[in-house]
C-alpha cells in the first residue's frame, strides 16, 4: 500500500466519521490489560509503516503525503523501493510505505486497518489524501488467497472508512480491473504505466486535499470532498456548467473561481449578477449590443457572455434571472453539435462591415463573426450560483423559474455552510488578519468562542465582520486575540441571526411586472412581489449601514451594497446599479407607467418608497442630484431616529 497526503502545511483536517462496523472497531479499552493490548497493535500497526521524504516536491504551500500499501519487494528499502519512487518524483512530497503483513510475513487485514487509520487521522504530521492499494501480497501460508489479498483489503477499508477516503488499485493484474471497479475503487493504475504524470493525473482526480490557492482555504472533511467534486468534474472533460447551491456568504464566488482556475482556461473570469430590475436591461448586460440598438447605443458593446470566451462566466444569484431572459439564456447555453461553441446574439443590426470580415477589434469582438448563422461563436464554462432553495419544484413554480432552464444547468455541487467547517473557522479568521497585514494569535477562550458560533447570519461573510472589529478592537498594541475582544460582537451576530430567522419573510424572486402582462397573469401579484423584495433589500441595506459605520462615517456605497448583498460592485458600476433598481419608482418612463397603470395600489406604493430617507437619498445620490457625503448625512440623521 502506498499513501499519499497533501495539505495546507498549517492545518490539517479531522477525519470523516467512520462507519459502525463491530469487527473492524477497535475495542473500548475498559481496563489496563485491555489499554496495554491496544497500545501494543498500535506500536504493531505503526511498525509497518515507512516514510520517505522527497525534498523539492512541494508546490503552492501545500503538502501531498501518499500512502503505499504494496508487498514487501517494494515496501522494503531497496532496488525496487528506489525503482518505484524514481517513477513518481515530483508528484508528491511523502510517501509512506505500508508492507500489509505482519513481522512474521502473513498477510493481516487488522494491522493494515490500523496503519491506515493512523494515516488518515494523523493530525500532528501530513494527512493521507490518497492510498495506492496493490492486488498481489506473497504469503506463503495463504495459498491462493495472496493473490487477490489487495481486494479483501479493499473491501474491508470501504467498510471501516467509507467512499471518503481515497483508494487506487496500483497493480500489475490488469485483468483485476473489473474487480477493482466492483469493489468500489476509486481508480486503476497498471504498475507499468506509473509514471508522474499518470500518478499526478490520480491525484487531481481522487486526492482529498486542502488547496493552497486563496479563496479556497480550509481542510474540513465536507469541504476537501467539495473541491475534489469539482476536480473530478474537470477532470472527467465532459462538464462545462456548474451549479453551486449554498447559504449566503458560504464562498460561492471564490468556489466558482476554483472551478476557472483547475479548469485551466485561458480566458477570463466574468461575474455578473442576475438580479432581475428588467428583460431588456439583462439581455444587453448579457448579450450586448450593436451600435445603434437603442437610443444611446453609441459604441458596439460586448455582453458578459462574450467577454467569457475562453474562460468563465460567473452568473450569481441565478434564481433572480427573469423568465424572457432564461429563454434567451436556454439557447446560449446550448453548444453546438458539431463545433461544441455557443452562440451570442447582440441587440440590434450586425454592421455590414463585420459581415464583409473586416477586423474585429473596432467592433468589441471576443469570439468568432459567423456570417451564416449571424452569431458571435464563443468557447466558455458556465457557473451559475444561488442561496435560493432552486432544487426545489414548489418554490421553482411560484418563482416563475422554468423547468427546463433548471435542469440545463450542470452539475449541482453544494457547499457546506461554516457552522459545518468547524475545523475551519480559526484558520480563515487568521487568513482575514493576514489580508489586512496582521499576524496575530488567538486565546485558547477565543477559538473556543469562534468554533461554537453557528455562523448563520452570513457564515464566512459574517466571520470575516467579526474579525475586521476585533482587530480595530484590538489595537497595533496587541498580538493576541482575548475573549472581551470578541464577545460582544458574537452575542450581537447571534441576536441578528435570530432576528432574521425570526422576522424575515420567505424569500422571494423579483419578477418585474412585464412578464404577467406577457403571460396573461395577475399584474397586481407581481406588483407586490417588486415591493416586497425592494422593501427587504432595503432592511439587508439598513443593518449593512450599521454595520459599515467607521470613525470617519460610513463606507462606501460599493461597501454598504456588498454587505446587503455579498456582490462586490465596481466604483463605475455601482451607481448604475442603484439607479436602474430605484428608478422605476422615482422617475418611470411610459412603458413603465404603463405596467405599473393596471396596479391599483402602485400610486400609493411609489408614495412610501419616495418617502423613505434611505431608498430616497440612494436614489439621488446615483441619480447624481447629490454627493455621497449629503446622502450619507441623510441617511445618518433617518438611522438615529
Amino acid at each position: 500500500m502506498a499513501a499519499l497526503s497533501r495539505g495546507s502545511g498549517r492545518h490539517y483536517a479531522q477525519p470523516p466519521p467512520r462507519h459502525e462496523h463491530s469487527h473492524h472497531e477497535r475495542p473500548i479499552c475498559q481496563n489496563a490489560s485491555s489499554r496495554k493490548l491496544e497500545v501494543e497493535a498500535v506500536s504493531r500497526a505503526r511498525s509497518l509503516l515507512s516514510r520517505v521524504r522527497l525534498p523539492g516536491n512541494r508546490k503552492g504551500g501545500g503538502t501531498t503525503t501518499v500512502g503505499t500499501v504494496v508487498d514487501d519487494e517494494i515496501a522494503r528499502p531497496g532496488d525496487h523501493r528506489e525503482e518505484f519512487l524514481d517513477k513518481v518524483k515530483r508528484t508528491a512530497e511523502e510517501f509512506v510505505f505500508c508492507t500489509g503483513q505482519d513481522g512474521e510475513g502473513r498477510n493481516s487485514v487488522d494491522l493494515v486497518l490500523e496503519a491506515v487509520r493512523n494515516l488518515w487521522e494523523d493530525l500532528a504530521k501530513h494527512r493521507l489524501s490518497m492510498l495506492l492499494l496493490d492486488v498481489r501480497f506473497h504469503d506463503p501460508l495463504d495459498t491462493g488467497g495472496g493473490s487477490r489479498f489487495g481486494f479483501k483489503l479493499l473491501r474491508a477499508l470501504r467498510e471501516r472508512f467509507g467512499r471518503a477516503l481515497p483508494v487506487v488499485m496500483l497493480t500489475s493484474v490488469t485483468e483485476a480491473r473489473g474487480e477493482a471497479n466492483t469493489g468500489e475503487a476509486d481508480g486503476f493504475l497498471p504498475k507499468d504505466h506509473l509514471t508522474p504524470d499518470a500518478l499526478k493525473a490520480q491525484l487531481f482526480r481522487n486526492g482529498v486535499y486542502p488547496e493552497s490557492s486563496a479563496g479556497v482555504l480550509g481542510v474540513a472533511p465536507a469541504f476537501l470532498l467539495t473541491l475534489r467534486e469539482v476536480r473530478r468534474a474537470v477532470a472527467s472533460g465532459m462538464m462545462w456548467e456548474f451549479l453551486l447551491l449554498g447559504e449566503p456568504g458560504a464562498g460561492k464566488s471564490e468556489l466558482a473561481r476554483f472551478v476557472h482556475r483547475v479548469s485551466g482556461r485561458t480566458g477570463r473570469f466574468v461575474p455578473w449578477f442576475a438580479r432581475t430590475v428588467n428583460v431588456e436591461l439583462h439581455y444587453d448586460k448579457l448579450f450586448g449590443h450593436w451600435k445603434g440598438a437603442f437610443d444611446g447605443a453609441k459604441e458596439h458593446k460586448a455582453g458578459s457572455a462574450e467577454e467569457a470566451h475562453a474562460g468563465t462566466l460567473f452568473i450569481d444569484e441565478i434564481a433572480e434571472l427573469a423568465p424572457e431572459t432564461q429563454v434567451d439564456f436556454l439557447q446560449y447555453r446550448d453548444r453546438h453539435r458539431t463545433d461544441g461553441l455557443r452562440r451570442v446574439h447582440r441587440l440590434g443590426s450586425t454592421p455590414t462591415a463585420l459581415r464583409r470580415g473586416s477586423s474585429a477589434a473596432e467592433f468589441d469582438l471576443y469570439g468568432t463573426h459567423s456570417p451564416q448563422e449571424d452569431r458571435i461563436l464563443v468557447d466558455s464554462v458556465i457557473v451559475c450560483a444561488t442561496n435560493m432553495p432552486i432544487d426545489d419544484e414548489e418554490w421553482r413554480r411560484k418563482a416563475g423559474f422554468r423547468a427546463d432552464f433548471f435542469s440545463s444547468l450542470g452539475l449541482r455541487i453544494g457547499l457546506p455552510p461554516l457552522r459545518e467547517r468547524r475545523e475551519d473557522v480559526v484558520p480563515l479568521f487568521l487568513e482575514f488578519a493576514r489580508t489586512v497585514g496582521r499576524e496575530i494569535r488567538v486565546s485558547s477562550e477565543v477559538r473556543q468562542a469562534l468554533e461554537a458560533h453557528e455562523w448563520r447570519e452570513g457564515n464566512i461573510r459574517e466571520l470575516g465582520k467579526v474579525a475586521e472589529q476585533a482587530l480595530a478592537a484590538l489595537g497595533p498594541d496587541f498580538d493576541e486575540v482575548q475573549v472581551h475582544h470578541v464577545d460582544r460582537l458574537l452575542a450581537a451576530a447571534a441576536r441578528r441571526g435570530q432576528a432574521c430567522r425570526a422576522d424575515a419573510p420567505a424569500p422571494v424572486v423579483r419578477v418585474p411586472a412585464v412578464s404577467a402582462a406577457s403571460q396573461g397573469g395577475d399584474a397586481a401579484t407581481f406588483v407586490e412581489v417588486e415591493v416586497r423584495a425592494l422593501w427587504g433589500l432595503a432592511q439587508l441595506i439598513r443593518a449593512a449601514l450599521v454595520e459599515t459605520r467607521r470613525p470617519t462615517g460610513l463606507g462606501s456605497l460599493a461597501d454598504i451594497l456588498k454587505q446587503a448583498t455579498g456582490i462586490e460592485y465596481a466604483p463605475t458600476d455601482v451607481k448604475r446599479e442603484v439607479k436602474s433598481l430605484l428608478e422605476g419608482w422615482f422617475a418611470p418612463n411610459s412603458r413603465q407607467k404603463a405596467r405599473w397603470a393596471r396596479h391599483a395600489d402602485y400610486d400609493r406604493h411609489a408614495r412610501e418608497i419616495q418617502g423613505d430617507p434611505l431608498l430616497s437619498s440612494l436614489y439621488r445620490y446615483a441619480n447624481g442630484e447629490v454627493q455621497w457625503d449629503e446622502a450619507k448625512a441623510t441617511i445618518l440623521k433617518a438611522l438615529e431616529k
